[in-house]
């Protein structure tokens, strides 16, 4: 359970026990007032008003069916991203896209520093902008994302900004500061994923160097 979660659950349980204590406090019985007594004595004042009692099962019963309604919402959000990010992957893997990041990888691999983004098509990129956002916003489950393209978000993003960072020279030369955002943000997530998990501090650069041979070196249409 995440903390957001577990925070709202926290609430939930705050609310749903004021409400409870609202109730019963309608029902001007002693048991209403007794929130110094033990717990034997409150429940035995509440036997004698069924009023109250018929208020702490409602909030119980309210308890449990929202707890088992976010659990469907949860499971449901999940298999959605599940085909979502194999949706993802298969356009990715597509003939059109490794035809792209073949290309777009060649020129990085050998003119790095005359690459412009301002006037290059960069369907890798923007991609990977889109995957950001939708992750961002919750919409894509950030472990299922990290799996699938986490090796391509961390070796994209270094060959764009390795030697000269392609997408500040972008954002200066448009004037907009927000170019390649969730790219960038996206990445950030990724690089510290990769710390809390791996002793590593980052990705080995032979890694990202080799990363670029793979890419450049793809073929265009994929062997079964």
């Amino acid at each position: 359970m995440s903390i957001r979660e577990f925070l709202a659950w926290a609430l939930f349980a705050v609310a749903a026990f004021l409400l409870f204590i609202l109730t019963v406090s309608g029902c001007e019985q002693p048991a209403c007032f007794k929130f110094a007594a033990s717990a034997a004595q409150i429940w035995d004042e509440m036997k004698k008003n069924p009023a109250a009692i018929s208020a702490l099962a409602a909030s119980i019963g309210v308890m449990v069916a929202v707890y088992f309604h976010g659990r469907n919402l949860a499971a449901t959000r999940l298999s959605n991203s599940a085909k979502m990010v194999n949706d993802a992957v298969a356009r990715f893997d597509s003939e059109t896209m490794r035809k792209r990041r073949k290309d777009f990888s060649s020129k990085l691999k050998t003119d790095q520093k005359n690459v412009d983004l301002s006037k290059a098509e960069t369907p890798v990129l923007d991609f990977f902008e889109d995957i950001g956002l939708q992750t961002r916003r919750g919409i894509l489950d950030p472990e299922m994302v990290w799996v699938a393209f986490s090796w391509w978000i961390i070796g994209y993003y270094d060959a764009v900004t390795r030697t000269n960072n392609l997408i500040n020279t972008y954002r200066e030369r448009t004037k907009n500061v927000d170019m390649y955002r969730e790219f960038q943000w996206l990445h950030d997530n990724c690089i510290d994923k990769w710390r809390r998990e791996r002793e590593s501090g980052s990705p080995r650069r032979q890694d990202l160097d080799a990363f670029l041979n793979e890419e450049s070196s793809l073929a265009e249409e994929k062997t079964t």
